[in-house]
């Protein structure tokens, strides 16, 4: 999510709320766009020292995994990126 805010959001407790305007070629047009609609409360901490640069979640490769890719694989590209 992109804010458009000088330097973004300051770290604190934000209400977020976001609509997502999906289309999808395949679906007839009056049935388009689905739209989806959440609202959060989210907490943006300031910058932490720490070992940790970027974090993946082995869920971000939950299509590959054990079809494309084996376990092995998804943390030898994930260690190529340099993440954790």
């Amino acid at each position: 999510m992109i804010v458009p805010l000088e330097g973004g959001l300051p770290a604190g407790v934000h209400r977020v709320a976001v609509d997502v305007h999906l289309r999808a070629p395949y679906f007839p047009i009056e049935f388009q766009p689905n739209i989806f609609h959440a609202e959060r409360e989210l907490t943006i901490v300031g910058p932490v020292a720490g070992p940790f640069r970027y974090g993946v979640s082995t869920y971000s490769y939950t299509g590959d995994m054990n079809t494309l890719m084996t376990l092995d694989d998804a943390m030898a590209e994930i260690a190529d990126i340099g993440a954790t």
